[in-house]
């Protein structure tokens, strides 16, 4: 899928705008290069995103340019970060709005037997978002979901088990920072519970983590035990967002760059970037689009995170895709 290579680079031998293929195989728009692609409706909408982000360029006098179209959740040349991403993809584009996110623990409950305590896991939050529902194993008989701060704790919420999903009405607000408990039983009564054990923890998510495996008779989690829940479906509210790239090499110690993007603003929403020439250790923050910037520091390793800004309802933003020119 994608793109053979991402770095698009200019050249000064063209004296001219060409489209066409040159010797080499490679798509060759008005001096830039681009790897041959195979779907022609990925390489229309790189052709316009390399042109547009050109286009935008103060002066047109970047060295190196990096793209990737949001085709699919990782991009099409696979450089999104999906678990450091927490904006909402849709179909062809990642925007800040409401979604939801169903995160599987990736066991496999196989052991059955008979339980009275409620089973579960406890989790950490990474980023405020609101609990939905709950999805049981087929083999887990318990009827109820618990929503808990610890697994000995009172109910902040319970949702009764319909097929083997307990859907919370209303949703319930997990807050970044804090933990919780999220279990399955029967309010006491014995049911059959579903394990799979010699596991390790944690399970990150992009908003969740599973910390552990819990029963509710004891707040000490189990470190290698998973227990009767399959999936947890969280969901966001329109809020201030990242598409975060992996790490790219570059060219060392860039001493400018330029970001594009096509996008779509309602309200108040709007784009920044963030960039890392050292791999994310060190951040440029709150960089405008399509403006040549120059702050920046050494490295090769090169990492982006679009600000997909808004909070409230109305105030969205949403994006295609990226481009950035790097100067030196």
């Amino acid at each position: 899928m994608g793109i053979d290579a991402q770095t698009i680079q200019r050249t000064t031998t063209t004296d001219g705008a060409t489209i066409g293929t040159n010797a080499g195989g490679e798509l060759e728009i008005s001096g830039i290069y681009i790897a041959n692609e195979g779907d022609k409706n990925s390489e229309q909408n790189i052709n316009i995103l390399v042109n547009s982000a050109a286009a935008s360029s103060t002066l047109n006098d970047y060295e190196d340019m990096f793209l990737d179209i949001f085709s699919d959740a990782d991009g099409n040349d696979n450089t999104v970060d999906i678990e450091n991403t927490t904006a909402a993809f849709s179909t062809d584009k990642y925007d800040n709005i409401a979604a939801d996110f169903p995160f599987n623990s990736g066991f496999t409950l196989d052991t059955t037997s008979a339980e009275t305590n409620l089973g579960g896991y406890n989790i950490s939050v990474d980023n405020t978002c609101e609990l939905k529902s709950v999805t049981k194993s087929a083999e887990c008989t318990a009827t109820t979901a618990y929503l808990r701060s610890t697994p000995t704790g009172v109910d902040i919420a319970t949702a009764t088990i319909v097929g083997n999903t307990a859907i919370f009405s209303p949703t319930q607000t997990l807050t970044q920072g804090q933990n919780y408990s999220i279990m399955v039983g029967s309010g006491g009564s014995s049911y059959t519970r579903d394990l799979e054990t010699s596991i390790s923890y944690p399970v990150n998510g992009s908003y969740i983590n599973l910390t552990g495996g819990i029963f509710s008779n004891n707040d000490t989690p189990q470190s290698t035990v998973a227990m009767n829940i399959d999936s947890i479906t969280i969901t966001s509210t329109t809020a201030n967002r990242i598409v975060q790239t992996n790490a790219q090499a570059i060219t060392a110690n860039p001493t400018g760059h330029q970001v594009y993007s096509h996008n779509t603003l309602a309200g108040t929403g709007n784009i920044t970037y963030d960039i890392s020439f050292d791999g994310g250790t060190t951040w440029v923050t709150g960089q405008s689009l399509n403006t040549k910037n120059t702050s920046v520091h050494a490295g090769s390793s090169m990492k982006i995170k679009l600000n997909l800004n808004g909070t409230g309802s109305g105030n969205t933003s949403s994006a295609k895709d990226y481009a950035i020119m790097l100067y030196y």
